[in-house]
């Protein structure tokens, strides 16, 4: 049942306590007013079938009858009842008049009642107002009937209350919320192609409704009120997952995010990496396999539309230069320290690793200085050595690196080699070639070379070079001799030695000469002695016996003048020392008077 009929019921409950008859069909009042509804009540009906010249605007049965309200169409005439098949007249007549001035279609409920009619009161959804002008919020906004009546006579109006609405988050990517004031018991919001039931809030996504201007229509009670919306742009948020150190070698993996109300948006991205510029749409994974070593500025521009406005973030970050290991073996051998052995060479063997191939140079230093990949320990010599291998790199893209060994280079024992026998007659230079190796190495020593005979001790030095030397005697006395050639120790070097047997044996000399087979009386005779082998000792000619000459010489040479004609006997003989065994020879020379001399031999 409507409140307005609440209303009329009630005060015509109170018309049919002073008005009632019982007998047959009776109508209080017996007329209706011109300006206003009339209530009317019919006693003793069962039905009403029809009404003539007025608007009904309610009908209820009850146990006495029917009450219902009714407004001429005209203000003058009269209107026609059918009742229980009977036809009752009311005329229309101008008693009295009621006015309702409400706003309507605004936030509050504004309503005063006027008229001369008396006894007026006013309601508001059948609730009695303290006064007959009113002015406040309601508790809800909607349609709100509006009464004003004495009991008999009513006016009566509809208004709708509309709400004021509050807009919070009316951003894009933000949830935006239509607060209402007052709050409605129902209605429908539309907005962009969506309906939303709503009482004292809606709840939109922006996602859904995006950025720009919006009408909105909230249905209430049959009417359609309208509202501006504006969704602002939003100012994206764009997110840089990196690194701030990468190390050269190591893929770069820039993940690029553009956020908008927490939530991921497919923005159109600009990027640009010193001075390289790329186009892209977020989300968007920036991967560089390599990259040289520097510091780089990442500014990545995301580009406005009709949802985002424009937004830039920058990223620094720096590449490192790459580490290298460096492998280094000596001989094959990792081990450090190292101990090796004079004279032997070694050979250094390294490589280079790091991320990508290093690019650079590999150099060898052998206690400070600048070496080759093969070392000869002759040449550094015994003791604790560093060597250390470098790595130089050709750009800024590798680090330095260096990794240092240490060798001992202990002391070897070198190689003597001499014939074990050597056999040489009196007189003759002694020669005895030694060498001297280490691991087949010719090397430079110097030995001391004792040689032991029966009665007397021999020492010499002896030069090696480059693994070679010659010892060269002479006027060795026959004999058999014992010789030990010794290689004192030296840094680098463990003293060693050979041992070799001379045996010297006793010189044969022949002695020669030379001498005219005749001569001329008073003439000089040339005579040419000469000892071979030249071995020392005194040397004698004697002619018949008279020495002519004596001397420590292994040759003569002279004139000797002829004293008289005949024959002369022409000795020589070399007295020599035990070294040689003892030798003596004659000639005979023949001096005639006036004749040649004839000399023979004997």
């Amino acid at each position: 049942m409507p409140h307005t009929s609440k209303v009329i019921i009630l005060f015509t409950a109170f018309i049919l306590l002073a008005f009632k008859n019982i007998h047959g069909v009776s109508v209080e009042p017996d007329y209706v007013n011109a300006y206003t509804y009339t209530n009317l009540t019919i006693r003793g009906a069962v039905n009403v079938t029809a009404v003539e010249g007025a608007y009904v605007d309610f009908v209820i049965q009850t146990a006495n009858g029917i009450i219902m309200g009714v407004k001429p169409l005209r203000p003058s005439g009269g209107i026609t009842l059918k009742v229980d098949n009977k036809t009752l007249f009311l005329p229309v007549i101008d008693r009295c008049r009621i006015d309702i001035n409400a706003a309507n279609m605004t936030s509050r409920i504004e309503a005063e009642a006027a008229g001369n009619c008396s006894g007026v009161a006013l309601y508001v959804n059948g609730t009695r107002q303290p006064g007959l002008k009113i002015s406040y919020v309601p508790q809800y906004s909607g349609v709100y009937k509006i009464v004003a009546t004495n009991g008999v006579f009513y006016q009566k109006t509809n208004v709708i209350v509309l709400p004021n609405i509050t807009l919070r988050g009316n951003t894009f990517g933000e949830v935006l919320q239509v607060l209402f004031t007052p709050p409605l018991k129902y209605g429908v919001l539309n907005v962009g192609g969506m309906s939303l039931a709503v009482r004292d809030m809606a709840v939109i996504d922006t996602w859904s409704l995006g950025a720009g201007n919006f009408t909105m229509a909230l249905y209430v009670g049959g009417v359609v009120a309208t509202y501006n919306l504006t969704v602002n742009r939003a100012t994206p948020k764009i997110e840089l997952f990196y690194k701030s150190e990468y190390v050269y070698g190591e893929p770069l993996n820039i993940s690029i995010k553009v956020l908008v109300g927490r939530r991921e948006y497919r923005a159109s991205l600009q990027l640009a990496l010193n001075g390289s510029v790329l186009q892209a749409l977020a989300p968007f994974s920036l991967n560089i396999p390599l990259l040289p070593s520097g510091s780089y500025r990442l500014v990545v521009r995301a580009a406005g539309d009709r949802n985002i406005t424009s937004a830039e973030a920058a990223a620094l970050f720096r590449v490192l230069p790459a580490p290298v290991q460096l492998d280094v073996k000596i001989n094959g051998s990792s081990l450090n320290p190292l101990v090796v052995e004079y004279g032997k060479v070694l050979w250094v063997a390294a490589s280079a690793k790091s991320l990508v191939a290093p690019v650079g140079e590999l150099s060898v230093y052998i206690d400070g200085a600048r070496g080759g990949w093969l070392i000869d320990t002759l040449k550094i010599g015994p003791g604790a050595h560093n060597i250390t291998v470098v790595f130089n790199p050709a750009n800024r893209n590798f680090k330095n690196a260096a990794v240092s060994a240490v060798v001992y280079v202990i002391p070897a024992t070198p190689d003597i080699k001499v014939n074990k026998t050597f056999s040489i007659t009196y007189g003759e230079e002694l020669v005895v070639p030694i060498s001297v190796t280490l691991f087949n190495r010719p090397i430079n020593a110097t030995l001391k070379v004792e040689i032991s005979g029966r009665h007397r001790v021999y020492n010499f030095t002896l030069t090696v070079v480059n693994g070679r030397g010659v010892l060269k005697i002479k006027d060795l006395p026959a004999g058999t001799y014992l010789a030990t050639a010794t290689l004192l120790a030296t840094p680098g070097l463990i003293s060693t030695s050979a041992a070799f047997n001379i045996f010297v044996s006793s010189a044969s000399v022949l002695i020669e000469i030379q001498a005219p087979k005749r001569g001329v009386y008073g003439e000089f005779v040339p005579i040419n002695v000469s000892v071979l082998p030249r071995v020392p000792g005194r040397l004698s000619v004697l002619i018949n016996g008279t020495v002519i000459y004596a001397g420590n010489t292994t040759s003569y040479r002279g004139l000797w003048r002829l004293q008289a004609a005949g024959s002369f006997k022409l000795q020589r003989s070399l007295k020599a020392s035990t070294r040689i065994s003892r030798t003596r020879k004659a000639s005979r020379l023949y001096l005639l008077t006036g004749q040649n001399a004839v000399l023979n031999s004997s």
